[in-house]
């Protein structure tokens, strides 16, 4: 669901960031140009716009199988974008798979779901046979569902104002250790909590297409909107995962605190 988030959806904005060139790493591969790629930190801000209604305890009925959320992310700051103005933005349309709530099983008759089952499927019928946005998935499925999302179409920031893109998850393959991999540790991600202080977010991070050149991606969700929320979106996601709050339902999400985007020569 965090996944889902991931409408990673919205617009989502890094901005007010800090530049720091420690070292450099030249690439000469186009014809007449020498590119020089440094160590940059981009702190950032910005949005997620989950699938409506929003993120829920029992989720809601639908009848797609894929439902889609939408990430905006705008770098900002000396060399993390092209240009004078250094900003560029990412935008991802991130699948989530729906839950089917008519499984197989010859015994299952609805509105009786099983306990694995979202509590939307209760209601389920032949026109609305999944469940999406259902709290408990977002941290189980969040991660991958960035993840498969960046995989299919792997975003390009840029470093130093030169535009590089991102190798996400084990996007190495069979290359790894060589290649774009060569040297570093390969892509992994995770959902966390310590590196956004009070409240959880998504981190991955691993080479570029750059050799000797990694980046590093952490993504906070701080706040939040949608009906019966205070605005703390960490509390307010342990509610609806909880089933602690009646009617608590999470549109978007605000992307801020400790979130960046840094590169590493190494």
């Amino acid at each position: 669901m965090i996944r889902k988030m991931l409408v990673v959806a919205g617009a989502v904005a890094l901005t007010a960031t800090a530049f720091t060139a420690i070292a450099s790493v030249s690439d000469s591969s186009t014809a007449g140009a020498v590119k020089t790629y440094t160590t940059q930190s981009c702190a950032g801000t910005g949005s997620v716009t989950f699938v409506a209604p929003g993120l829920s305890y029992g989720g809601t009925l639908g009848k797609k199988s894929i439902v889609k959320s939408i990430s905006s992310v705008t770098a900002t700051g000396t060399g993390c974008g092209s240009g004078a103005t250094g900003t560029t933005t990412l935008t991802n349309k991130l699948p989530t798979s729906a839950t089917q709530c008519n499984p197989a099983a010859a015994n299952y008759v609805a509105p009786i779901a099983p306990a694995t089952l979202p509590d939307a499927c209760l209601a389920w019928t032949a026109k609305l046979p999944y469940a999406y946005s259902n709290a408990n998935n977002l941290a189980s499925a969040g991660v991958s569902t960035i993840v498969t999302a960046l995989q299919a179409k792997p975003p390009k920031a840029y470093d130093n104002g030169n535009k590089v893109a991102l190798v996400i998850g084990d996007a190495c393959g069979a290359t790894y250790p060589a290649g774009p991999c060569s040297g570093v540790t390969q892509g992994t991600e995770s959902v966390v909590l310590g590196a956004c202080g009070s409240t959880i977010g998504f981190h991955l991070f691993g080479p570029t297409a750059v050799a000797g050149l990694t980046y590093d991606l952490l993504i906070c969700l701080v706040s939040d909107t949608g009906p019966a929320t205070t605005g703390a979106f960490f509390a307010d996601y342990l509610g609806a995962a909880g089933n602690t709050v009646p009617g608590l339902t999470i549109a978007t999400a605000t992307i801020g605190g400790n979130s960046h985007l840094d590169f590493v020569k190494v």
